[in-house]
C-alpha cells in the first residue's frame, strides 16, 4: 500500500514491518478474515475499484479501521495522515468520491431543468392542405450550435494540474449550471402565468394557449414537465404564486387533468 522498497523490509527472507505500522497491518489482515466484509472481497481480488461506489466503500472502511487506532492512541497523526493519503491514492478514491458527486449533481440539474425540458421547434411554420389535412413543413425554423469559447475553455485547463482538478472544475460548472437552471425555470413559469393572468376573470389551463391541438404536442409536454416540476417542488410552486401574485397555478399547468391530492396553502 505505501509502495515501500522491498530492500528495506525484507531481511534474512522474511518481511519485517516497521513497529509504528503493523498494528495497522494487523487490524486489515484481521478484516480481511471477516466473511463477507468488503475488505475482504478487495483482499481476494473481487471489488471492481472502477466502480465508485465500491471504492468509496472500500476506502471508507480502510478509513474507519486507521481512525480507531488513532484515536485510541496507538498511532500517532503523521502515520494516519500517511496512510490514509496513501490509501487513497492506491484506490483513487478522491476521484471516486467526486464522480459520485457529479453523478448526484447530474440528477439534480435534471430535475432542476425539467421545466426547460421541450422539442418545441421555434421558428418552425407548417402547412395544412385543406382537401385532406395533410401537413407539411412550409419553413424549418433553424437551430443554433453551441460554441464554446476556445479561450475560457483553455483559462479553465491552465488550474489542472492534477486528476482531481479535473473533477473539482466539472463540480463547480454542475453547481452553477444548477442555479442557473433553476433560474430560468422559474422566469419562464412566470412569463407563462403572466399570460394566464391577462385572462384570470375564468378558469382555464395552459392547454389553451395552443393555438392548434394537432400541432402542439410539443407545448404540451413542456406544460406537463412544468407541472411535474411545481408538484415536486413545493416552495417553487411557492415562490412562482408569491412573485405572480396568483393562486391556481399548479393546476394552470396540469394540461392532462391529473386529479390534485393535495393544494398548497399560500
Amino acid at each position: 500500500m505505501l509502495l515501500r522498497d522491498p530492500k528495506e523490509i525484507k531481511k534474512n527472507k522474511k518481511v519485517e514491518i516497521f513497529k509504528r505500522e503493523a498494528i495497522i497491518v494487523k487490524n486489515i489482515l484481521t478484516e480481511m478474515l471477516q466473511n463477507g466484509s468488503i475488505v475482504q472481497k478487495w483482499s481476494n481480488g473481487r471489488i471492481d475499484l472502477s466502480d465508485s461506489e465500491k471504492c468509496v466503500q472500500l476506502y471508507q472502511s480502510l478509513e474507519s479501521i486507521i481512525e480507531s487506532l488513532f484515536n485510541e492512541g496507538q498511532i500517532n497523526a503523521v502515520t494516519k495522515i500517511e496512510w490514509l493519503a496513501a490509501i487513497e491514492a492506491a484506490l483513487d478514491a478522491a476521484n471516486a468520491q467526486k464522480t459520485l458527486q457529479m453523478k448526484k449533481l447530474l440528477e439534480k440539474l435534471r430535475v432542476s431543468a425539467k421545466p426547460l425540458n421541450n422539442n418545441i421547434g421555434y421558428g418552425d411554420i407548417i402547412v395544412v392542405s385543406e382537401d385532406d389535412g395533410d401537413r407539411q413543413f412550409a419553413i424549418r425554423g433553424k437551430k443554433k450550435n453551441l460554441h464554446l469559447n476556445e479561450a475560457l475553455i483553455q483559462q479553465m485547463l491552465e488550474y489542472v494540474s492534477t486528476e482531481k482538478d479535473y473533477f473539482q472544475i466539472l463540480n463547480i460548472l454542475l453547481a452553477r449550471f444548477i442555479d442557473h437552471a433553476k433560474a430560468k425555470s422559474l422566469d419562464d413559469i412566470l412569463y407563462l402565468v403572466g399570460v394566464r393572468n391577462l385572462h384570470d376573470d375564468r378558469d382555464w389551463t395552459a392547454r389553451e394557449l395552443v393555438s392548434d391541438p394537432s400541432t402542439g404536442t410539443d407545448y404540451l409536454h413542456q406544460y406537463r414537465n412544468i407541472y411535474e416540476a411545481l408538484k415536486q417542488d413545493p416552495l417553487l410552486l411557492k415562490e412562482v404564486e408569491e412573485k405572480s401574485d396568483s393562486t391556481g397555478v399548479l393546476n394552470f399547468f396540469n394540461v392532462t387533468g391529473d386529479k390534485e391530492e393535495t393544494e398548497l396553502d399560500t
